[in-house]
């Protein structure tokens, strides 16, 4: 994920993210495909954050965490929290703090409080207005719609998915009892070390007569690690695979796109150039296409 952030918030990733490993999916487990089952997902809808969103592991597309940025029939799951951006407040608190204190100078004991004042006053400025960014930022997906009218992440996603796979000469179905619930893993899993992986509501459901049962989750999403930080664009999809026969666990991958390269350095910035900002995201969405299909059609 490529983002242009401060030190304190470099330092925060780092620290999250330092060890871990990408999972991938082994297309040596299986054969090459001649049937393909996609499971159906709500409509996807892009969305403008303040928070961290590594959309580089499989894991977040099939976790809560993504249930804001699609639309069930009847209602929404949620709108994006603004997670994250409180622990970049408080860093970005204590950083004011000590500056606060080195600058007072009269007094260590003087220095100490003035800087611990100036340091939560400056950390309850940022919450304070990131809320309120965020809840601007609400009606982001109406903004793209007044550039791309009707924009149908769904159906693009769907249609050009199901185009290369039949290029491939896979036969392709979709499952549609997964229409309008949140994106989960559809059976149950278990990761590479044999950790079980949560499954959805779905994980009793019985076999599927095909090859390949295919997840696929996409997201349109600018992201602002915090409200110092600048949007830069995050564009993903999940894919996780099964035996349609057996239910077994072939894997799961996030691909991530790095096309688009625009970057704004504040929400309103963002929305004055939407015009360009939303197709320039949804290229970069539709980009991973093939790679998604070889991930699903490859086999070996």
């Amino acid at each position: 994920m490529r983002i242009p952030f401060g030190p304190i918030a470099g330092l925060v990733v780092a620290a999250l993210l330092s060890g871990c490993a990408t999972p991938t999916i082994d297309r040596t487990q299986y054969a090459r495909p001649k049937t393909v089952a996609i499971a159906d997902f709500p409509d996807a809808k892009p969305a403008a954050i303040i928070g961290f969103l590594n959309s580089r592991w499989p894991q977040i597309f099939f976790m809560g965490s993504a249930d804001p940025y699609f639309i069930p029939a009847g209602g929404q799951f949620g709108l994006p929290a603004v997670e994250g951006q409180a622990v970049m407040a408080t860093a970005v608190g204590a950083l004011a703090g000590r500056q606060a204190a080195s600058a007072a100078g009269s007094s260590k004991a003087h220095g100490t409080a003035g800087g611990a004042a100036a340091g939560l006053l400056v950390g309850a400025l940022i919450d304070s207005g990131a809320e309120a960014t965020q809840k601007k930022a609400e009606r982001y997906p109406e903004v793209v719609q007044t550039a791309m009218p009707g924009l149908d992440i769904r159906a693009d996603v769907l249609a050009a998915l199901r185009s290369s796979l039949e290029a491939k000469g896979i036969a392709v179905s979709m499952l549609a009892d997964s229409r309008n619930l949140p994106p989960r893993l559809r059976w149950r899993a278990a990761s590479a070390d044999g950790k079980p992986i949560e499954a959805g509501p779905l994980a009793d459901t019985p076999p599927v007569d095909v090859d390949i049962v295919a997840q696929i989750v996409p997201m349109e999403v600018y992201v602002s690690p915090g409200p110092l930080n600048n949007y830069n664009s995050v564009v993903g999809i999940g894919v996780a695979l099964y035996e349609g026969r057996t239910r077994k666990f072939l894997g799961w991958q996030a691909f991530q796109s790095e096309q688009n390269q625009l970057w704004y350095s504040r929400y309103d910035s963002l929305v004055d150039d939407i015009k360009n900002a939303a197709p320039a995201q949804h290229a970069a969405l539709m980009s991973l296409i093939p790679q998604v299909s070889d991930a699903i059609g490859g086999g070996k």
